[in-house]
């Protein structure tokens, strides 16, 4: 009989401290939902740095956990799009959210319309019900956006868990907090930036609400994720001359040979970053302090 309710107790025990086992697409939206839910939760992220989220296959490992998980927090990636439907066949009980709910979007230019003078290789707009286009999916690039992308993560392991609604709130308060530091200190950073340089070039368009947030322009070097010709190329060097160019982009996920060439041509820092690295408060930082300093 001891050993009967020693079971019991045991099994209640576990089920009582069980982690809630969440799914998320990319590695910065991890450190945003340990940051919220710290002890009680379990995060299996999808697409390792380094990967595309437009090509990555999950592997067996991360099939097993969604599986078991209670919850996927998506960001708007092409992967969750691709996968949905079959993690749903896996495990018909896991919750969807999305995380980019109230997230003002940006939308990306994806025609090269104005060949010869290359004014706007991007045009920014608030989300409508009726714009049509392409939105940028690189949400999570902004700080202000991701005080908003917390906070629908709080709710979500609010509802998901609501003995621990507490403890989600008292954390989200104090990464929410962080986040607005972070801000603080990006703006102060890039402020006499702004002063001599109106925009920076990206190997892939990555970093435009980045760019939005801190009164500075992206001019991406990929077009609908075509290489860059000869032909374009010699544009891309005229119009980062007449707009005071601070830096070139790139990221481990893209050849930067082209970028490394107008670099070189054009005497410009190489910044070399990614927008998928897990370790995403410093991430920003690094990059903040990189474009401020300007070393080649």
């Amino acid at each position: 009989m001891k050993r009967i309710l020693l079971i019991i107790l045991s099994t209640f025990t576990a089920i009582l401290y069980a982690k809630t086992a969440v799914i998320v697409s990319i590695p910065p939206q991890a450190e945003t939902v340990r940051a919220i839910g710290g002890e009680h939760v379990d995060v299996t992220v999808m697409v390792p740095q380094g990967s595309s989220p437009h090509t990555y296959e999950p592997k067996p490992s991360q099939m097993k956990a969604v599986a078991r998980a209670r919850l996927y927090l998506g960001i708007g990636v092409a992967f969750e799009k691709q996968w949905r439907d079959r993690f749903l066949e896996l495990n018909p009980d896991l919750r969807f959210v999305d995380t980019t709910r109230n997230v003002p979007r940006r939308i990306m230019h994806t025609k090269d319309k104005d060949s010869d003078k290359m004014k706007h290789e991007e045009e920014t707009h608030k989300m409508h019900a009726h714009t049509h286009g392409s939105y940028d999916p690189h949400v999570w690039t902004s700080p202000k956006n991701l005080i908003l992308i917390a906070q629908n993560v709080y709710e979500a392991l609010s509802e998901t868990d609501p003995e621990h609604r507490a403890y989600y709130r008292k954390r989200l308060r104090s990464y929410t907090e962080t986040l607005r530091r972070l801000d603080k200190e990006i703006e102060t950073l890039l402020e006499p930036l702004r002063r001599r340089h109106t925009s920076v070039l990206s190997v892939h368009p990555s970093w435009g609400y980045f760019c939005d947030r801190y009164g500075l322009k992206q001019i991406p070097l990929e077009i609908e994720g075509k290489s860059i010709t000869p032909k374009r190329l010699t544009r891309l060097i005229k119009t980062a001359k007449k707009e005071r160019v601070a830096a070139i982009l790139t990221q481990p996920e893209f050849s930067d040979k082209s970028a490394k060439l107008l670099a070189d041509t054009l005497r410009l820092p190489l910044i070399r970053i990614s927008p998928l690295s897990p370790d995403w408060i410093d991430t920003l930082k690094r990059l903040a302090h990189a474009l401020s300093e300007g070393k080649r």
